[in-house]
């Protein structure tokens, strides 16, 4: 039996160079294209530059969502101050894994807070993406249904993973688990779901 978790933490977030994407700068929330498109708390519309927008008022600032497509595996996440609108966080995410650096802001747009993601991990997404495309063909470049991929430092060997998970039916999928730093297989299985 395998039981997999994908956790997201929206506070662990930011850009990244993994796809060569523009990440889009976001200095200020768009308070009057939130006005314009929401419903109940949520706006979700296409800007003029195209880019698919998901916002949100949430308790204490704004957060928001930017894709260039909606099929696109990567997103850049952003949270704003609602007393001013600045930018408080920025980051770029594949699929739920946060990549690159997280960037954190005090009221005043001075940098407190900076985190790489990639750091723990040699194998790059890039590197990941291709490596799927070629010995799995799998093109995480075009989400599956049903598709979960992760990365993670293992609590026991404490060494950077990679697992992918494909659905094969309703009943059943592939669980792939490669090495962080190499991109060697170390882990590949089918599995079933269980109702």
């Amino acid at each position: 039996m395998l039981l997999y978790i994908i956790t997201i933490n929206l506070y662990s977030c930011k850009s990244v160079n993994v796809s060569q994407k523009k990440k889009p700068e976001m200095e200020k929330f768009d308070i009057v294209s939130f006005n314009k498109y929401k419903i109940n708390n949520m706006a979700n519309y296409t800007a003029s530059d195209g880019n698919r927008i998901l916002s949100e008022d949430i308790d204490s600032y704004y957060f928001e969502q930017i894709k260039s497509n909606i099929n696109d595996p990567f997103s850049f996440k952003y949270r704003f101050f609602k007393s001013s609108l600045a930018l408080m966080s920025s980051c770029q995410f594949f699929y739920n894994i946060p990549t690159g650096e997280y960037l954190e802001y005090d009221q005043h747009g001075k940098l407190i807070i900076k985190k790489d993601y990639d750091s723990p991990y040699l194998f790059s997404i890039n590197d990941l993406i291709q490596k799927m495309a070629k010995e799995f063909n799998t093109d995480l470049m075009t989400p599956i249904k049903g598709i979960d991929v992760a990365r993670y430092v293992d609590d026991n060997s404490k060494l950077p993973e990679y697992s992918i998970r494909i659905p094969i039916n309703e009943s059943s999928f592939r669980y792939i688990v490669l090495d962080g730093n190499s991109g060697n297989v170390k882990k590949d299985v089918i599995g079933h779901n269980i109702e």
